[in-house]
């Protein structure tokens, strides 16, 4: 199939980060060319932004499609309209907007294909943080914290600890490959910028509670912790509440992994492969609509002559048989 991908703007860099990408994948099984204007003797011609397409230049016995993003005022919906005419098929972005445009245009030619994000965007490890010294005694819970580790994905995680005698806890946790940011002795301007970077803070100790706590709770920052002294006293600010040690501490942070999961793994249906190929899918299927409709015309203008010739025919066993 021979493709035009239609791109008239050059200062958009997200339209020319699609046509690129688009293309990158299309041309694995076709011929496929991005130019400022429609040329000749292509299949296909997808228009990237429906703003930019000039239905004055559009090849209507070809297959034309066009990328809708952001019908967000009237005069974009008069755009749309105008190239209702001349336009198979308009791309959009979501249900929302399908069920929005198919009270004016048919909803055959509304055709919701996601685009998907970029490839190169690392995932954000959450950043845990827990500020406090260890004792012999274990009284701070560090072995249920490192139990939990051990069922992290350190793709996901990465750990900031402030406190005396974590060395030999944190050899442990590189070992499991988490990247870990380690201050052992405590300074204030140290902590005041690294309890701004944490996104949660944890406290698995059941003595009163910790001021590192309080310090989340004035930056605004997510809890884990015990429900117990204080930290009781504010459990509506408590974002997850640890009554049981032994098992209410594994289940919330492995919830926190599986939310990262589900949206990673969601994110990842969409790209540019699945973008190409819907758009291959709907092109070859609107392909398909305009020969079987040529052929329908063809049809029509053949009846009456064969109508003709089969009463010709009627007639003439009639005259034989009698």
């Amino acid at each position: 199939m021979k493709i035009n991908i239609v791109l008239p703007i050059k200062d958009n860099w997200i339209f020319q980060d699609i046509a690129n990408n688009l293309k990158k994948e299309l041309k694995k099984n076709n011929f496929v060319e991005i130019s400022k204007y429609p040329k000749n003797n292509f299949d296909v011609y997808h228009h990237i932004s429906y703003l930019n397409c000039n239905y004055k230049k559009i090849f209507l016995n070809k297959v034309n499609t066009t990328l809708v993003t952001h019908v967000d005022s009237v005069n974009k919906f008069i755009i749309l309209l105008k190239l209702n005419k001349y336009i198979d098929s308009f791309i959009i972005q979501s249900k929302d907007t399908l069920r929005k445009l198919e009270k004016y245009i048919n909803k055959n030619k509304l055709k919701v294909i996601y685009l998907p994000g970029n490839d190169l965007v690392p995932v954000k490890k959450i950043n845990l943080g827990y500020f406090a010294n260890k004792y012999s005694d274990g009284r701070k819970n560090e072995n249920i914290f490192e139990s939990a580790l051990n069922k992290l994905n350190p793709n996901f995680f990465r750990l900031t600890i402030i406190g005396n005698s974590w060395e030999k806890n944190i050899a442990r946790y590189k070992k499991l490959g988490f990247e870990v940011n380690y201050i052992k002795k405590f300074n204030i301007k140290k902590y005041i910028k690294i309890i701004q970077s944490i996104d949660y803070l944890i406290y698995l100790g059941f003595d009163e509670g910790s001021l590192s706590f309080m310090d989340a709770l004035r930056a605004g920052i997510k809890t884990i912790a015990t429900h117990q002294g204080f930290q009781k006293d504010f459990q509506k600010y408590n974002n997850y509440k640890i009554n049981n040690i032994h098992l209410d501490f594994e289940r919330i942070i492995m919830k926190i992994q599986k939310e990262i999961e589900n949206k990673i793994n969601f994110s990842k249906k969409f790209t540019y492969k699945y973008l190409a190929q819907k758009h291959l899918e709907t092109w070859r299927a609107i392909k398909k609509s305009k020969k079987n409709l040529k052929n329908l015309k063809i049809k029509k203008k053949l009846f009456p002559i064969n109508l003709i010739t089969n009463t010709f025919k009627q007639r003439l066993n009639i005259f034989k048989n009698k």
